[in-house]
């Protein structure tokens, strides 16, 4: 009971009564007094009850997030990020003038909502000035608890586990431009002591005069935090985002499978990237073609960094050199060759200032090339959030 407020309520209560008390016998007014003690009491045990119950709901609510249940909102595991890359570049062409631009090369706004220990879902949405649109980049459901079961199940819209595509440059790898595919899809994956192996399958874009989820791929692969390998399979090369706009459908009634291979090391501040995507068979003249035949495109990207933690300005730099060849991807606008090397600068936890020059070489005449070479500086400030 809260004794102050009992004191100050009898106090109250025998000043309101005095009155009342003058024509009772001191028994009577005895009475009175016990009578009027024990109404506050029972009041005052009401609402020492009533604080006692919402002091319950308060650590009931502090406890379960507000969801009524357990293991926290759902609200309390969702988060947002975002990414802002703004670019200058100037070119010297194969051929004509030179140019010069300035965009806004990509803009990413990411949700990742952990809505208990074995769901999740994911949303990427992707702008980027030379394509105009915004688009679901990503869009997908998990079902799984690592802390339970190296298993898990994924459906939804991804990018499918093909290649890597990992970079120490400002512009995209070969290998990315050959052999990224996102698709919707069903993964099952695995993910273990090291580790990691996936098998999806979708409905791919080009269809083959059928329209079933036929289309599959498959990966595996080993790492730890200095070392990364991995082997990776696609029922149909043909559906990757790049060549699905370039590959004739009319004449594309076979499949054609990929594998891309890549490995990166690192060690202290050296970091060494490595990856190769090719087409395992030729596609059908009329398809895809390379020098009058059916094409077989391939691409690799060779990487090396170095990281100084103290280095422009007292900020962390990273310096790098790659180089880059394609095979037979006249087709997908790419170049035979490239060395680039480029620069970047950590100006905060969030932002980076990169600079790359790429030195390319064009496919000769007789292939239906240029021959010709084209130089290309970039700078980029890249803002994560």
């Amino acid at each position: 009971m809260n004794l102050s407020y009992l004191a100050g309520a009898m106090a109250l209560a025998l000043s309101a009564a005095a009155p009342a008390f003058a024509g009772m016998t001191l028994e009577e007014r005895l009475e009175q007094m016990e009578a009027r003690m024990r109404h506050l009491e029972s009041r005052v045990a009401a609402q020492d009850e009533v604080i006692r119950d919402k002091d319950r709901q308060i650590a009931e609510l502090k406890e379960t997030g507000g969801s009524g249940g357990t293991g926290g909102g759902w609200w309390q595991g969702v988060e947002m990020s975002g990414l802002v890359e703004v670019e200058a570049s100037h070119t010297s062409p194969f051929e004509g003038d030179d140019e010069s631009d300035l965009v806004v090369a990509t803009v990413e706004l990411g949700v990742e909502a952990q809505v208990n220990d074995w769901m999740s879902a994911n949303l990427l949405l992707l702008w980027e000035e030379d394509e105009g649109d915004v688009t679901v980049d990503e869009a997908f459901v998990t079902f799984g608890n690592a802390d339970v079961s190296p298993f898990s199940f994924t459906a939804g819209r991804i990018v499918a586990p093909f290649g890597v595509f990992e970079t120490h440059m400002v512009s995209d790898p070969f290998t990315l431009d050959l052999g990224e595919t996102k698709e919707t899809a069903a993964l099952v994956g695995y993910e273990s002591n090291g580790i990691n192996a996936a098998a999806y399958a979708f409905n791919g874009d080009l269809d083959h005069s059928d329209n079933h989820i036929d289309n599959f791929g498959l990966s595996v692969g080993y790492g730890n935090d200095d070392f990364n390998v991995g082997l990776d399979y696609i029922s149909d090369i043909g559906d990757s985002d790049v060549l699905a706009d370039v590959v004739d459908e009319a004449a594309y009634s076979d499949r054609v499978g990929g594998v891309a291979v890549h490995a990166q090391y690192s060690a202290g501040p050296i970091s060494v990237i490595g990856e190769y995507v090719t087409a395992v068979d030729d596609f059908e003249v009329g398809a895809l073609e390379f020098d009058g035949e059916g094409a077989r495109p391939a691409a690799f990207n060779i990487e090396a960094g170095y990281t100084m933690e103290q280095g422009v300005a007292g900020r962390e730099t990273t310096v790098a050199v790659g180089y880059q060849q394609t095979k037979e991807a006249l087709a997908i606008e790419l170049p035979e060759k490239r060395v680039s090397v480029a620069a970047s600068v950590a100006v905060n936890d969030n932002a980076t200032i990169a600079v790359e020059w790429a030195h390319d070489t064009d496919y000769d005449q007789s292939e239906g090339g240029t021959g010709e070479n084209a130089d290309t500086v970039t700078a980029q400030l890249a803002v994560e959030f």
